[in-house]
């Protein structure tokens, strides 16, 4: 019955590569070039608070050509704020 087992071992693993290399294999995607396709990053963020603090939220904000960092937040008063002219 051991070798049993062995065979019927063998023969599901052939069955399975055999079925599994039918299916056509993953590739890349193509990664377009960021710099003509996006000039500015967001990366927001929000926490909320317990009494007596206050929820905030907000975004900073980052000119890939300049490379200007900005700031909009509830101290903004609806408009950007400048944070650094150049980014390292």
């Amino acid at each position: 019955m051991k070798t049993m087992n062995w065979v019927l071992l063998v023969v599901g693993l052939l069955v399975g590569i055999g079925v599994g290399s039918m299916w056509p294999t993953a590739s890349a995607q193509t990664i377009p070039n960021v710099a003509s396709t996006s000039r500015y990053q967001v990366s927001a963020y929000a926490y909320p608070a317990t009494p007596p603090q206050i929820p905030q939220h907000g975004c900073y904000i980052v000119d890939t050509v300049t490379g200007s960092l900005w700031h909009a937040g509830p101290d903004s008063q609806g408009r950007p704020l400048k944070v650094s002219d150049k980014l390292p």
